[in-house]
């Protein structure tokens, strides 16, 4: 397995199980081959197609980017508060 697929492999595992559902639904959308036991569902990512793993990049990136900004927000928040409410 390449590092890039390692990677996006971690990355995935990472996410909380609202996002792997979308990633399944990825998945799926794309007819990847995919199995389910009692542990999860697995891809088998070296058989992959590239445009499903660019979409699968595509999805983790906005994941990251909403995670960033909600964090900003967040922090925005917090600085007013103690500017304003202490």
């Amino acid at each position: 397995m390449t590092t890039d697929l390692k990677h996006l492999r971690d990355r995935i595992e990472s996410l909380n199980h609202h996002h792997q559902i979308q990633v399944l639904r990825i998945v799926t959308q794309n007819n990847v081959a995919y199995t389910e036991n009692k542990n999860g569902s697995f891809v088998n990512l070296t058989n992959m197609d590239d445009t499903v793993v660019s979409k699968l990049n595509d999805y983790l990136n906005y994941v990251d980017e909403q995670e960033t900004q909600l964090k900003k927000v967040e922090n925005q928040k917090t600085e007013l508060t103690k500017q304003f409410f202490k």
